[in-house]
């Protein structure tokens, strides 16, 4: 498993994880660090993203669209995501 570096320091303001582009991309998404984060669209809240706990993966097939990642207040969490074709 390919690992990549990870963007830290996503806490209540939400961190673009990928952002919109042409052509569209696989993505492999891990969550790094120790505190759920939630994922979605640039307006991601911790109420309206899809929580992604420490230690998940996730693959996203042929993507478009910009993701973004926030934290609960008071925490702070780490993701790495990587780019390319994964099998």
């Amino acid at each position: 498993m390919p690992t990549y570096p990870p963007i830290n320091g996503i806490s209540t303001v939400a961190v673009a994880l990928r952002l919109p582009s042409n052509p569209k991309e696989d993505q492999f998404i891990q969550n790094v660090g120790t505190v759920t984060v939630f994922l979605g669209q640039s307006a991601v809240t911790t109420a309206t993203g899809i929580p992604f706990p420490p230690n998940s993966k996730i693959y996203v097939y042929n993507n478009s669209v910009g993701l973004y990642a926030i934290a609960a207040a008071g925490a702070t969490g780490s993701v790495s995501v990587g780019y390319g074709a994964f099998s």
